[in-house]
């Protein structure tokens, strides 16, 4: 049998997003998985209506994606991580994918990721991002790992505000290799990009990421 996979969902307000995520997961190709969602000090229905579709919902009142993220991994049977941002949905393929490049010895990686629209700067946007991961590799709406290798680099720091998964891939690269997956690939909103402006979002991430700081600003609630 394959190496059971846990999705971990942490959402914060996000009941308009979170069944699409769900329903993503569950038209995988790979049969192995459980899905954990993590409703990250929710002041709307999202713990609700996740419960309609997934046994594992946790609630907690404090906000943090690391804390958030680190509860879902506490909770999780599967011998693969991957931590997917509820306002995404994945490729058919995806999780397939996710267990060829464990199986391939790689300890973690990221995916592919576009814009949930079809416009043309959302385009172009995610073409560079593209490119990009190719000289300096960054995480956008999922990361995946290694269940025993997230404990040993100790999993997220959840002091950080922001730039998490980023800080988590940097110490995964430290213990082997991770994996840029192409073939398949993650849809994400573009709310947050069109509402603080492209490149401030971006500064905002690469500046999480550069300074490595709880003090860093925490993204702005768009919910």
């Amino acid at each position: 049998m394959k190496p059971k996979i846990s999705v971990i969902i942490p959402a914060y307000n996000e009941e308009k997003f979170i069944k699409r995520a769900i329903d993503s997961v569950k038209r995988q190709s790979y049969p192995n998985y459980e899905i954990i969602v993590v409703a990250d000090g929710c002041a709307d229905k999202t713990a609700e209506i996740a419960r309609k579709y997934v046994i594992k919902v946790f609630e907690i009142k404090q906000r943090g994606a690391g804390l958030s993220k680190n509860l879902g991994a506490k909770h999780a049977k599967g011998k693969i991580l991957v931590f997917f941002d509820a306002d995404s949905i994945m490729s058919k393929n995806l999780l397939e994918d996710i267990h060829q490049a464990i199986k391939r010895s790689y300890v973690g990686g990221v995916c592919r990721t576009f814009g949930d629209d079809e416009e043309l700067k959302t385009r172009i946007y995610w073409w560079l991002g593209h490119l990009y991961n190719h000289i300096y590799l960054l995480p956008h709406a999922l990361i995946f790992c290694r269940k025993d290798m997230f404990r040993k680099v100790g999993g997220y720091d959840e002091r950080l505000k922001i730039a998490e998964d980023s800080i988590l891939l940097r110490k995964l690269m430290k213990k082997g290799k991770v994996k840029y997956i192409t073939s398949s690939f993650v849809k994400t909103s573009m709310r947050g990009h069109k509402k603080k402006g492209y490149i401030k979002w971006t500064w905002d991430v690469a500046s999480g990421f550069i300074f490595r700081s709880k003090r860093c600003k925490e993204y702005k609630v768009l919910r």
